[in-house]
């Protein structure tokens, strides 16, 4: 199994020490997320991260292709692998609040694969490792052909799973096949009573990740009908200024409301991990062989991440085959 940490540039003293502890504990790859009017810059803090830890692997967690040019994407990424050969990564997606944040457009298929030719273009002869985010069928497939990794995103439902994989399975000019990753919005409490906590601190995580997995469309995943006019009602109010921030805010409150309990219900069912140590590692374990895929990001954005990953690094992961 292969266990990756994805969270937000809050402050480079944080996000490096959650690197240290994290690459200690067997942790592969640490992902950093880009939402630059909220928060700070991704490449930053992945500078930081390679320069103070010797194997873990860091990258952007996502960018995106819109708010910044491949050129410059390119040209970041090239001097990164200079800092540290063969452990940058670049996780991409089409873009979610960096660009509604500045009134900009998510971009389609076709641009996500040009522009990731292009900063592999800038990267010759090295090669820049490359994990793309797949919302739906028709992304999987598409980006199945280029990508080295496919982050499956629609969390752990085996419906939505399974046809992610099998639009994933379409043909690659060098017959290779992306590695398929999991993503899910974690936490963890320090025993039974401290997890409905665990679970309203991340209330608004795991909602905002649903939308960029729902919003758009439900076709091919998995949403039982009843529940379409509900999340699109829910959706209509998020909040982008507020955008992955944890604790009691207007997106949390949202999704707390009472009328909502089913949806609250559904959403933590399919796209969050948060119990406490023993019983995550457990679950985790139980995931792996019902979907057939021991690669699982969890997202760490919570009220306290450093915590978190403590928490992780000494209850958890130990009981993990890694």
């Amino acid at each position: 199994m292969e266990i990756g940490f994805a969270g937000l540039a809050r402050d480079l003293e944080t996000s490096v020490e959650i690197a240290k502890r994290a690459e200690a504990a067997g942790v592969r790859r640490l992902g950093v997320a880009e939402s630059p009017v909220l928060f700070g810059d991704p490449h930053v803090a992945i500078q930081a991260i390679l320069g103070a830890t010797g194997t873990i692997k860091a990258g952007t967690f996502v960018t995106n292709p819109v708010t910044r040019h491949w050129s410059v994407q390119g040209s970041a990424f090239r001097t990164l692998d200079q800092l540290a050969p063969g452990r940058a990564f670049m996780g991409i997606g089409p873009g979610d609040s960096a660009v509604h944040s500045v009134g900009l457009a998510p971009a389609s298929r076709e641009e996500l694969a040009a522009y990731v030719e292009e900063v592999r273009r800038l990267q010759e002869p090295c090669e820049l490792d490359v994990m793309v985010t797949a919302g739906g069928p028709k992304a999987a497939r598409a980006a199945a052909v280029y990508a080295d990794h496919l982050i499956l995103g629609q969390g752990i439902a085996p419906g939505a799973v399974d046809a992610l994989t099998r639009a994933a399975a379409a043909d690659r000019s060098d017959g290779a096949a992306p590695e398929r990753w999991l993503f899910l919005i974690f936490n963890l409490a320090q025993g039974v009573d401290g997890v409905e906590a665990a679970r309203a601190d991340v209330r608004a995580i795991v909602m905002a990740f649903s939308r960029q997995a729902l919003d758009v469309t439900f076709e091919g995943k998995a949403v039982d009908p009843e529940l379409h006019e509900p999340l699109e009602a829910l959706y209509e109010h998020y909040t982008f200024e507020q955008h992955s921030m944890p604790g009691e805010t207007a997106n949390a409150r949202l999704l707390a409301d009472e009328e909502r309990t089913e949806l609250e219900l559904f959403l933590f069912d399919r796209f969050a991990l948060v119990d406490t140590p023993e019983a995550a590692a457990e679950r985790l374990i139980g995931i792996a062989e019902e979907t057939g895929i021991e690669q699982i990001f969890l997202c760490i954005e919570c009220s306290d991440p450093l915590k978190l990953v403590q928490l992780a690094c000494e209850r958890m992961l130990p009981r993990l085959p890694l």
